[in-house]
């Protein structure tokens, strides 16, 4: 089960009654349905609201492999790379792992602005 936000909810499997609930779109995404909920008491009863969401999720691989995927089903355009890995927020793995006082791993999450080194590399072999 994945929660997203305030009382978002996705079962993360594609196997069994869940299967339904999954649909690959291409190019590392997927689309997940799922429902939101939230409850609050009223006077003499209880207000459950329960409504269905659904999310588009990227793939959950080493960048590398998404952006293989991706180059598979778009090819090569860096622009389009760029709008697809824009505010994407990624774990990084390639760093010592870092503990709290309570030897706790803290992960290191950032964001990708955008791909604008790659290109000036690529930019640069190509001259």
């Amino acid at each position: 089960m994945l929660s997203l936000g305030a009382n978002r909810h996705y079962r993360m499997t594609t196997e069994g009654a869940a299967a339904h609930a999954f649909k690959d779109l291409g190019g590392a995404i997927y689309a997940w349905r799922g429902f939101f909920m939230s409850v609050r008491m009223a006077t003499s009863r209880v207000l459950l609201n329960v409504q269905p969401k659904s999310a588009a999720l990227y793939e959950h691989e080493p960048l590398n492999y998404v952006y293989a995927r991706f180059k598979k089903e778009n090819g090569p355009k860096l622009i389009k790379l760029h709008k697809f890995l824009s505010k994407v927020k990624v774990v990084v793995t390639h760093l010592p792992v870092k503990k709290n006082k309570a030897n706790q791993v803290i992960p290191r999450v950032k964001t990708i602005s955008g791909v604008s080194v790659m290109l000036a590399s690529l930019f640069l072999l190509h001259c």
